[in-house]
């Protein structure tokens, strides 16, 4: 401890005077000063008092004598503080100030420590060398904290004198014994009292502590306690008699944003160090299916559930779980992010794989509706099972070996062949009403309505996207969304759809890509405008991507006064009709979602009340090479007559007569006298023609490429009125009977229009707001109609500290995003550990 001169002293004993202080005691034991005091007193304002050991009465006297006058005075003994039961000058050291000539003593006097606390100064000498350690030291303690945690706390920089504080920045470094914090400790000899803590705390015990032991100890515990299991036998050595508290801090720790990719990173390093796939590859799926303690986890349940599918039974249950609300449940643990594309094509997967195939429509309508009510659904899981299976890491591939090809021959085999082949076993295009005809799309949805009317044309987004995007517009609660659907004829592809959405009165097809409307060629946007004005003169189009590029008041001058207007969109047909993209058909679908549903949010702010969202056609995608199996050859000859060929329809003077091959007039299509015919395959084969894409083709007959959306969407007037799913605690007993607390917990309505679905943040709170457990995570997102079904049991670990029965605890419920809290009040009834002298 560097030594303070005598300039220093006096001007430190200056600052003890104060009005209402009037005396300072100087207490020097080793009379260090005393040959110095006649120095002192002749440089000092204030009087100098020199009380030897035998004269405290006498000083007392005389101190009553100043204190009348009113005169400040110094009084320094060359001797210890007497005992107090000697002390004559007690009560005026009560009330007066006390300076030390060490910085020790007076780091003592200003934090009002102990003389205990005195030794352990001394012991820590070092560490209050430095002004900076110093002041750190006093802005964490507090006269009930533990002097050497917060010793630990100042070291470590942490912003509370806790050991949950403490640890929590020690672990962002290394876990060997270079870690520079463990380094520090020993540096101020404060490294045994640290493992001491942790000791205490979580039960951690070793004659060589180490970070990696620990955190394994705390790792494993968090991962049985999760499989309600002990430690097996083999495992004794991490055996924590503080789990809980351990349990509470990984659970804490990874709520903590600036730690929670270090504990991920921690929990892969113990995994490797405690080879963690032969030890839980020998645990029953079941037992880990709620185990979240380290990524790997994840992997293990994502292997086995390949294994079941492998087997062909994807109907097999974890416990009373499907295995389809085994990834969702895993999708919402704390390592479900990591495996994002894996889950997305195990749950898109499996819808397409648990696909009834033995449903077959006897006739038309059925076809169509059933299509339209639920079979959509498996073009949409194979879509989603692609666009994942493009977004899984290069690391997850191993993961998934095999699925891939079970998708795609069940996706192929056994729902579009049957899918297409059952659409045209009844289609009959002369029965299709009028009404569902695309080329009555003007009269039926346009022309009817007297306000504005905004169309927005997307080129091959099918029904199925649609529907998707339905979904995404109708969780805003701004929008009514009504979905219906029309039929393009044959073939269905962009130069018949385009026409047949224009008002029209008559379509008349001529040759190669040109359909006429009432005698007008349509093949530009400029032509469409034409048809769309001569029928309404208040109309007009644009492409989207133009209009994306408008500013707002270029928007709005674009919208004004128009009644009619057509927005065109391609970025499906673009991507899919050429061989060096068509791959990315599935992603590009996603990103029309997006983009259309952020057209209509700026429509929607320029004051669009109404706005239809349809297409020309759709289109089949496979994501397997076709092999010769599934290409039908057709000689061109005089006596067929064929005017065009692609790869799904033949339009010629004659039909293709040949097996898998269905050929109508197309004057029944157009509804005119047209004698040509197109033909198409019965299945999902193509024709050998050229063309630069093969997996991705349209202009055939199935209902993926037919099906057409009409999404009508009416803007609501004002605010949303959706609001966060709320939850609620619905335990009929409140009462903490043991560290180990089960709450049950109700979503009150199912997520739909008006309730949104929203993260919650569960834990235990003490009277003065300070979280006595771990946090763990709930998501209020059920659609069931039952309350039961939306009621979960979470179980939440208490810290092993000291309650007082009788006393009530909070269960606080806090939504992630608004902060807002629910409350629920609990009463303590049981005893357990604690009382520490330190804060976990």
């Amino acid at each position: 401890m560097a030594e303070l001169n005598l300039t220093q002293m006096i001007s430190t004993i200056e600052s003890l005077f104060t009005s209402s202080n009037l005396f300072v005691f100087w207490y020097d034991e080793q009379a260090e000063f005393e040959q110095n005091i006649s120095e002192i007193a002749g440089t000092l304002k204030e009087r100098v008092v020199i009380m030897n050991p035998s004269e405290q009465f006498k000083t007392k006297l005389l101190l009553n004598e100043l204190q009348k006058s009113g005169t400040p005075a110094l009084i320094y003994s060359p001797s210890g503080i007497p005992t107090l039961e000697v002390n004559l000058l007690a009560d005026y050291l009560r009330f007066s100030k006390l300076f030390a000539a060490d910085a020790l003593t007076m780091l003592q006097e200003e934090l009002g420590l102990t003389v205990q606390d005195k030794l352990l100064l001394q012991q820590y000498t070092t560490f209050f060398a430095s002004k900076e350690r110093k002041d750190r030291f006093k802005s964490l303690y507090q006269a009930n904290k533990n002097f050497e945690m917060t010793i630990l706390a100042a070291i470590v920089k942490a912003n509370n004198s806790s050991l949950t504080a403490v640890l929590s920045v020690v672990l962002t470094e290394d876990l060997s014994d270079q870690n520079k914090y463990l380094q520090m400790f020993a540096k101020y000899g404060i490294d045994e009292p640290f493992w001491n803590f942790v000791n205490i705390a979580y039960g951690y015990q070793s004659q060589t502590p180490t970070l990696k032991e620990l955190f394994t100890a705390m790792l494993l515990n968090v991962a049985f306690d999760q499989m309600n299991k002990e430690l097996p036998a083999s495992l004794n050595a991490y055996a924590l008699t503080g789990a809980n508290n351990a349990i509470a801090f990984i659970q804490n720790a990874r709520n903590t944003v600036s730690i929670r990719e270090r504990i991920k990173e921690i929990a892969n390093q113990v995994w490797d160090f405690i080879r963690g796939e032969q030890l839980f590859n020998k645990i029953d799926i079941l037992q880990l299916v709620d185990v979240n303690a380290f990524p790997q986890i994840d992997q293990v349940i994502i292997s086995w559930i390949i294994e079941q599918i492998a087997l062909g039974d994807t109907t097999v249950r974890i416990g009373r779980q499907k295995l389809s609300e085994v990834v969702q449940s895993r999708q919402q643990m704390e390592y479900g992010s990591d495996y994002v594309a894996a889950y997305a094509m195990l749950e898109n997967g499996l819808q397409v794989l648990e696909k009834d195939s033995n449903t077959h429509a006897s006739n038309f309508e059925e076809a169509m509706t059933q299509y339209t009510d639920s079979d959509y659904r498996i073009d949409t899981a194979y879509r989603e099972f692609n666009t994942a299976l493009d977004d899984l890491p290069v690391n997850q591939e191993s993961l998934l070996d095999g699925l891939t090809q079970k998708v795609e021959t069940r996706y192929l085999n056994d729902f579009l062949t049957n899918t297409v082949q059952d659409w045209n076993a009844v289609y009959q295009p002369e029965r299709v009403a009028n009404n569902l005809k695309q080329q009555n799309f003007y009269r039926q949805f346009v022309a009817v309505d007297g306000d504005r009317t905004i169309v927005i044309i997307s080129d091959a987004f099918r029904f199925e996207a649609a529907k998707a995007l339905e979904a995404q517009l109708t969780e805003r609660d701004v929008v009514d969304a009504d979905m219906q659907y029309l039929l393009t004829a044959l073939p269905s592809v962009t130069y018949f759809g385009m026409p047949s959405l224009l008002p029209n009165r008559e379509l008349t097809y001529v040759s190669g890509n040109t359909v006429l409307v009432d005698g007008q060629d349509v093949g530009t946007t400029q032509k469409r405008r034409q048809v769309l004005q001569g029928v309404n003169p208040n109309s007009t189009n644009a492409l989207v991507k133009d209009f994306l590029q408008m500013t707002r008041d270029e928007r709005q001058e674009f919208l004004s006064g128009e009644n009619v207007v057509y927005l065109y969109h391609n970025r499906i047909d673009t991507t899919g009709e050429k061989s060096v993209s068509e791959q990315n058909v599935f992603y590009e679908t996603q990103q029309t979602i997006d983009e259309l549903a952020r057209v209509i949010e700026l429509l929607r702010n320029l004051s669009a009340r109404r706005i239809i969202i349809t297409a020309d056609h759709g289109f089949i995608y496979r994501r397997s090479s076709l092999d010769s199996a599934n290409k039908i050859d057709v000689t061109d000859d005089s006596r067929l007559g064929i005017i065009k060929k692609e790869q799904r329809y033949i339009i010629s003077e004659a039909p293709v007569d040949i097996t898998g091959v269905q050929s109508v007039r197309l004057g029944s299509l157009l509804t005119n006298d047209d004698q040509r015919w197109v033909s198409y395959p019965n299945g999902f084969d193509i024709f050998t023609a050229l063309g630069p894409s093969q997996n991705y083709v349209h202009g055939g007959s199935s209902p993926q490429e037919m099906i057409v959306p009409v999404l009508d969407v009416h803007m609501r007037k004002g605010k949303s009125q959706a609001e966060p799913a709320l939850i609620h605690d619905v335990s009929q007993v409140r009462r903490l009977t043991s560290r180990e607390a089960t709450v049950q917990i109700m979503q009150d309505k199912p997520v739909g229009e008006l309730v949104t679905a929203t993260k919650y943040q569960l834990f235990f709170v003490d009277a003065d707001n300070q979280p006595i457990s771990g946090v763990v995570d709930f998501t209020a997102d059920s659609r069931l109609a039952s309350p039961s079904q939306r009621t979960h049991s979470m179980r939440l670990t208490l810290k092993d500290a000291k309650y007082h029965n009788g006393r009530l605890y909070t269960l606080v419920m806090r939504n992630t995003e608004t902060k807002q809290e629910i409350r629920s009040d609990y009463t303590m009834d049981m005893v357990i550990g604690g009382g520490f002298g330190f804060d976990i």
